[in-house]
């Protein structure tokens, strides 16, 4: 019997080691965006548009939820299938649906967000074994730089040079969020505000680390297009 435990013991030691080194490969560092399969969020809040034939703007109430449906890992890349960005509100028209969107957490904290119809392409490359994963990220495409510090900006390396502030992200402020706020976050804490400025539109976000975009506004300088999202329910996956 004592001759069947030692042998036991380096396929023992073999399926402990593989376990926390899986457990490593897929843990999340403290304060990321979390990438995990199931993970939604909920957001409450107005669009607003034009409608042809209208001179008023359409104003409406909207409930929308981005969701994480898949996940895979490789080379140092995170990579998650994701529904539902509230990007897809902007310039909204009734009827409109939840698209699919890939976010890609590159190295220890830089986030991209591609959009369709790139995300499609993305997302079977990533199930390719191509070890070098050409140009699946482009530098316009970054949305997070964490950790985020007060007063930094990021984005492409030819935009955040730029004398006319636009086309990069700015961390704007710090601001509090209280414990019990919103369902589905047990704690308070910091949360960072963020802006991006272009020629045609602007973004502004709330972003609580460890779990995302607690609100997220989008507004046109031309034509009315806009809309403000405040979060009202969170679920880890």
């Amino acid at each position: 019997m004592r001759i069947f435990s030692r042998a036991l013991l380096p396929v023992v030691a073999f399926l402990v080691a593989a376990s926390l080194l899986n457990e490593a490969v897929a843990a999340e560092p403290a304060g990321a965006l979390p990438l995990t399969k199931g993970t939604s969020w909920t957001y409450k809040g107005t669009v607003r548009w034009s409608k042809a034939g209208q001179k008023e703007p359409q104003i409406k109430e909207v409930e929308w939820t981005m969701k994480v449906l898949e996940v895979m890992e490789k080379n140092h890349v995170r990579a998650a299938l994701v529904e539902g960005h509230p990007l897809d509100l902007a310039h909204y028209r009734e009827g409109r649906k939840p698209s699919n969107y890939v976010v890609i957490c590159a190295g220890s904290g830089k986030y991209y967000l591609i959009a369709q119809p790139r995300a499609t392409k993305v997302w079977e490359q990533m199930k390719k074994s191509d070890p070098l994963l050409r140009g699946i990220v482009k530098e316009g495409e970054l949305f997070l730089d964490l950790p985020l510090t007060v007063g930094e900006v990021f984005g492409g390396a030819g935009d955040i040079t730029r004398q006319d502030h636009v086309n990069h992200w700015k961390v704007a402020s710090e601001q509090d969020l209280k414990p019990g706020k919103i369902p589905g976050i047990t704690g308070g804490g910091k949360q960072y505000e963020l802006l991006l400025r272009t020629h045609p539109d602007e973004e502004r976000v709330l972003f609580l680390p460890g779990v995302g975009f607690t609100e997220y506004e989008y507004s046109h300088n031309g034509t009315p297009s806009d809309l403000r999202l405040k979060l009202v329910q969170f679920h880890k996956g």
